[in-house]
């Protein structure tokens, strides 16, 4: 805070010759009003296009997975067990790593994730029939991480526009997205199902920016948990990346990472500078 001489040797200047009250409290009000302009900065945004990927960074995905698999489990009057839970799950990202490498395809994940599952369980299920009833009982889990809430209504608040970008099936996402806490703050959401592709691969992103009608990705930033899909699609994509690693996981990759943090409000001041 500073304050100009000439200004306080004008207060000085109304106390001793005795001017009326009036005259000394208008210059008084001049005086922090100037105090006022000078202790005002403009915020600096970093970035204004903020890209966030939805499961197990903004969205709780193993409490909804967990969520779903039982249900749809109670629905086939099947023996539901937290070993049968872990053994999908084991599978599911099995399946969708090779979905990021190009080696299946999303319409025969949904099915050969619970044909393998039931084909080690000795089970025989209708799997497409399954994976029908276990979507309709995921689009219902929309839970998200704390603090997820808290970082989109703050950084929509200071002008950015808040986009996800996910990895998933479009019904099921956009459902999720629509009944959360975090729906009014999100300008948008892409899916790789949607656009045709899936990230990492540089096309998702080329979609995505070209609908949004950015040429500038400098203005650009992606926040997501995974090194594979999140951060690797950045860097494919020529963005700035951010690694959301709430299990301080070590780095395989450190040089896929601008920027890493373990609690989601970590990420606001590596937008706002």
């Amino acid at each position: 805070m500073f304050i100009r001489l000439a200004e306080a040797e004008e207060i000085v200047f109304f106390v001793l010759t005795g001017v009326p009250q009036t005259a000394f409290l208008k210059c008084l009000t001049t005086l922090f009003h100037a105090i006022s302009l000078n202790n005002t900065t403009e915020e600096i945004i970093n970035y204004d296009i903020i890209l966030m990927d939805a499961d197990d960074t903004l969205f709780d995905f193993e409490k909804a997975e967990e969520f779903a698999f039982r249900r749809a489990m109670q629905e086939f009057l099947l023996p539901y067990s937290e070993d049968h839970r872990l053994l999908y799950r084991k599978i599911n990202q099995s399946l969708w790593e090779a979905l990021e490498r190009g080696e299946t395809t999303q319409n025969d994940l949904k099915v050969d994730r619970f044909r393998q599952l039931f084909e080690q369980l000795g089970y025989m299920v209708d799997c497409q029939d399954f994976n029908h009833h276990f979507l309709n009982a995921l689009s219902d889990g929309y839970f998200t991480f704390y603090g997820a809430a808290e970082l989109c209504k703050t950084l929509y608040e200071k002008g950015c526009k808040l986009y996800i970008a996910t990895n998933g099936i479009g019904t099921t996402q956009r459902k999720r997205l629509a009944y959360s806490d975090i729906c009014s703050y999100i300008a948008d959401i892409f899916i790789s199902e949607e656009l045709g592709y899936h990230k990492p691969r540089g096309e998702f992103f080329d979609a995505l920016f070209e609908k949004l009608d950015i040429t500038d990705r400098s203005r650009a930033i992606l926040l997501g948990d995974s090194l594979t899909s999140d951060m690797q699609g950045g860097k494919n994509a020529g963005i700035k990346t951010c690694w959301y690693n709430p299990k301080y996981k070590p780095c395989s990759s450190q040089e896929l990472c601008d920027n890493e943090i373990h609690n989601l409000t970590e990420f606001i001041p590596i937008i706002t500078g």
